[in-house]
């Protein structure tokens, strides 16, 4: 793997788990703008350069070095970078061997923040849009600044990004823009899965388990028996990643299921209640109107309101 060199250090090799992550707001997401390629000679060395858009640089093989706002980049052979729009990029080393690039330039508005992979919170529940809802909540995908990606991995999606742009027509445009995304996902489970913290994988074993009980009560003694760790520590885990104690997250995954029923149901509340394992119908009433400022009976009438049957012709 590359290393980086520079004023700076803001990423460090994966022996010690940190990984600088940029966040990016979605939606939309990133649209394409060209898919380009190059295998440079000996001595290398790549022009200076400032421009509103991201480069995703992949080294298919050899080496690659540029510096980006001061800070240098010293790739090889799988190594990925992602150049940010409005920063100055130049080369700042030649290439002492023949090297081939990969790149992608993409739209997109600059980065909200730069943060560490531990940082993120993966787990974190995401508010659910609302069928009466026009717009979607604010979302976000985290692109790891520089990383290693297995070549055998990503360079087919690449070389199929490569010829479907450089043939490019109104009935491929789609799919190069479905291939974007699927490159998109490729770079930020990097992140996601490399080096996890043990208390991040125990929050998502924590949700895991939730999910798996939703409709019974929460057991604290049971919940320790099955991830063989004390209830506080396992607590805080989830509280760290989440935001959320078990019992709230619980809650959460309750009232969403109990939405659902409610919209796609004739059940009655109580016995929506029972399923979701809210069997008090007082308790169901207060827990729902705390998480959407309407009882159960409100939220059903809304949906209807909204999305009634079609009227006959």
């Amino acid at each position: 793997m590359g290393s980086i060199v520079g004023v700076q250090p803001i990423w460090r090799r994966k022996e010690d788990g940190a990984v600088l992550c940029l966040e990016l707001k979605i939606p939309p997401l990133p649209q394409v703008i060209t898919v380009g390629r190059s295998v440079t000679g000996k001595g290398y060395q790549h022009f200076r350069r400032c421009f509103e858009a991201y480069n995703i640089v992949f080294v298919q093989s050899g080496s690659f070095y540029i510096t980006e706002d001061d800070i240098a980049y010293n790739m090889k052979e799988g190594d990925i970078l992602v150049l940010e729009p409005g920063k100055t990029h130049w080369g700042h080393h030649p290439s002492p061997e023949h090297t081939e690039l990969i790149w992608v330039h993409l739209s997109h508005p600059r980065a909200i923040r730069s943060l560490d992979r531990e940082q993120i919170p993966w787990s974190y529940p995401l508010q659910r849009n609302e069928d009466n809802d026009e717009r979607p909540f604010d979302q976000s995908m985290y692109l790891p600044k520089m990383t290693y990606i297995d070549p055998a991995s990503i360079v087919p999606l690449l070389e199929r990004m490569y010829l479907m742009f450089h043939s490019f027509s109104v009935s491929n445009a789609l799919p190069l823009h479905a291939l974007v995304s699927e490159l998109l996902v490729k770079i930020q489970s990097v992140a996601q899965v490399r080096g996890r913290s043990r208390s991040a994988y125990l929050s998502e074993k924590v949700i895991e388990y939730l999910q798996q009980h939703a409709n019974v009560p929460l057991h604290y003694q049971h919940l320790e028996e099955s991830l063989h760790y004390h209830f506080d520590y396992l607590s805080r885990c989830l509280k760290k990643h989440t935001g959320k104690t078990p019992l709230q997250y619980m809650r959460g995954i309750q009232i969403n299921q109990a939405k659902s029923l409610l919209e796609n149901t004739e059940l009655t509340i109580a016995e929506i209640g029972e399923r979701v394992g809210l069997n008090s119908h007082g308790y169901l009433n207060r827990i729902f109107r705390q998480s959407t400022g309407m009882t159960p009976n409100q939220y059903r009438a809304s949906c209807r309101r909204n999305y009634g049957p079609e009227p006959q012709k």
